[in-house]
């Protein structure tokens, strides 16, 4: 559906990337509210002929059966992320809008379980690996009870899919108190000894292997003795036997 959009800018240069912005967002809000009359966009910079510094306020009015929704809180010096920020704020007075209308009844949007994939430090984005095999983009942004710096690569999240631009993306991404990446490593150490005339041999073997499963953190303990301890993490979910049928 097309919404009915006006734009106006005041204090600022037009361009055809602001205005192309602005389309792409209004255009998206029927996602939210299929019901929408019209839209309204201000973009202005009231401090730009004042002592203090230029920050864009973005003002959407959103005409609708009944009603009418209004945001008028975004500023920001990037007009990109007040554009950004309005239209979240806009968004979510749609959703609850859409509930009350329907008698309160809140939908939950689906939440998927997948693993993170890779991470990229310096940018604070990565990607989760879903269950059917695909990967999805997601920002430190996104991220609800866990920072950034604490994820780590084979870590159980839960999240929803949302679109965007580029495709679909990883949102509202959390992870549950239980869930740990744990990784167990084994090793093998031989050694032998063989001194004869002129020359010691050693020959020394090594094997290391590792995975990652979740763990329930409530269950873990450790004991100390002789220099050594002993980490015991129970796991969630028991692991199932698998036979393979050698040939």
């Amino acid at each position: 559906m097309k919404i009915p959009l006006q734009i106006t800018l005041r204090d600022i240069s037009g361009s055809d990337a602001i205005e192309t912005a602005i389309r792409e967002k209004a255009e998206k809000l029927d996602h939210f509210y299929a019901h929408i009359m019209s839209c309204h966009v201000t973009v202005e910079m009231p401090g730009k002929h004042k002592h203090q510094g230029n920050e864009f306020n973005v003002r959407i009015d959103i005409t609708v059966p009944g009603s009418e929704i209004v945001v008028n809180r975004a500023h920001n010096e990037d007009f990109y992320v007040a554009l950004r920020d309005a239209f979240e704020v806009a968004k979510r007075q749609l959703e609850d809008y859409g509930r009350k209308q329907r008698g309160g009844i809140k939908v939950h949007e689906p939440e998927f379980q997948g693993r993170i994939a890779r991470l990229f430090d310096e940018e604070g984005v990565g990607f989760i690996q879903t269950a059917d095999g695909r990967e999805l983009y997601f920002s430190r942004d996104s991220l609800v009870n866990i920072d950034f710096e604490h994820l780590e690569l084979g870590l159980e999240v839960h999240f929803i899919e949302e679109p965007a631009r580029e495709g679909m993306q990883a949102k509202r991404i959390s992870v549950s108190k239980h869930a740990t990446a744990e990784t167990s490593e084994t090793s093998e150490t031989s050694e032998t000894s063989d001194i004869g005339g002129d020359y010691h041999r050693c020959e020394i073997s090594r094997g290391a292997a590792s995975r990652a499963h979740e763990v329930d953190a409530d269950k873990a303990s450790a004991t100390f003795t002789d220099g050594i301890v002993e980490l015991t993490l129970s796991k969630i979910k028991k692991s199932k036997r698998h036979t393979v049928k050698l040939e």
